[in-house]
Parts: C-alpha cells; structure tokens; sequence
C-alpha cells in the first residue's frame, strides 16, 4: 500500500516538504502516478489541495509539493 512508502507516522493532515515521505502527512491521496523511469512517484494530495513528488532511487525518498497551496 502507499502507506508503507508514505504517511507511516499515521496523522491526516500537510506536513514534511523537502524531508523523508515517511514523516510527512497527507490529506486523502486519490491517485499516484510515476515517471517513465520510476525515480519520482507523483501523488494527488486532494485533502491539502496539492500535487507532490517524493524522489526514488537515490532521491532519499523526500517529499515536495509541485504544485496547488
């Protein structure tokens, strides 16, 4: 599931820009998609309002959002 990437901290809610996903907090993710080369797992944020990113292979699987507020 995506909370074995994600979210393991368990709280709804927006926090953990620019650190590891596992710490961050997400609000109703409704899809996920990734690049052509399965480095960055893109995700709908629809909770927070919020397209985010977290870097793969060799990203340190930190969080960013790209777009939305």
């Amino acid at each position: 599931t995506i909370q074995t990437i994600v979210n393991r901290n368990g709280r709804i809610g927006f926090s953990g820009d620019g650190n590891s996903a596992v710490n961050a907090s997400f609000n109703d993710i409704r899809g996920m998609t990734m690049d052509e080369n399965s480095n960055i797992l893109f995700l709908c944020d629809s909770g927070n309002n919020r397209v985010r990113q977290i870097l793969l292979n060799g990203g340190g699987g930190i969080v960013n959002t790209i777009c939305g507020n």
